[in-house]
């Protein structure tokens, strides 16, 4: 579509008149139908106020094709910084779930909860690490760092606290302050990046 067909499409579509644009403008009607039927070219000046009078972007007026393109690019973007957000929301509370579901069952906790409640919590974390995980291998190859770094993770969480040998819940308190910091390494140096929704 060339520029006068928009400007003509633009117009038609506000139901407004060549006299009524060419008034907005301070140009003669005549000029303005030059411009529909790309006679002549109207000014930077008046291509800016042209867009201001369709309530449209200047690119959307010089170029509907391209801002049109620019616009589904920036929706897809925008889906796509969506769903990063939720997946590292999820990967996150994966381990959250798989950490405490775990202290829990094995009596790490005082807190008079059955164990099924703490196997369901265990459980929904593996879900939600799988699902993660499924999603970022197919986006990138495991780094041998961030191997060992789950590796220490998983030990700090399954094994540490049984090693350790402190009373009164220290054990357990310095195994989850190791694991949350391997989890905070490993978005801060890894997933992060694969998974940005930052603007």
């Amino acid at each position: 579509m060339s520029l006068g067909e928009n400007i003509k499409v633009k117009r038609r579509e506000l139901k407004l008149s060549q006299e009524y644009v060419a008034e907005q403008l301070g140009v003669s009607r005549q000029a303005v139908s030059k411009w529909e039927t790309d006679q002549s070219e109207p000014t930077t000046k008046n291509l800016i106020e042209l867009a201001e009078i369709f309530h449209i972007s200047l690119s959307e007026l010089i170029d509907p094709q391209k801002h049109h393109v620019e616009q589904v690019t920036q929706q897809h973007k925008q889906r796509e910084k969506g769903n990063n957000a939720k997946l590292l929301c999820c990967r996150w509370l994966g381990y959250i779930f798989l950490i405490t579901g775990y202290s829990g069952y094995v009596g790490y906790y005082n807190s008079g909860l059955s164990g099924y409640y703490w196997i369901t919590v265990f459980a929904l974390g593996i879900v939600l690490l799988v699902i993660t995980s499924i999603r970022y291998f197919k986006e990138v190859q495991i780094k041998p760092l961030q191997f060992f770094g789950g590796l220490i993770l998983i030990c700090s969480v399954f094994f540490l606290p049984g090693i350790l040998p402190l009373q009164n819940g220290l054990n357990v308190l310095i195994s989850h302050i190791i694991a949350f910091g391997m989890v905070a390494l490993l978005n801060l140096k890894y997933w992060r990046f694969v998974w940005d929704s930052r603007d």
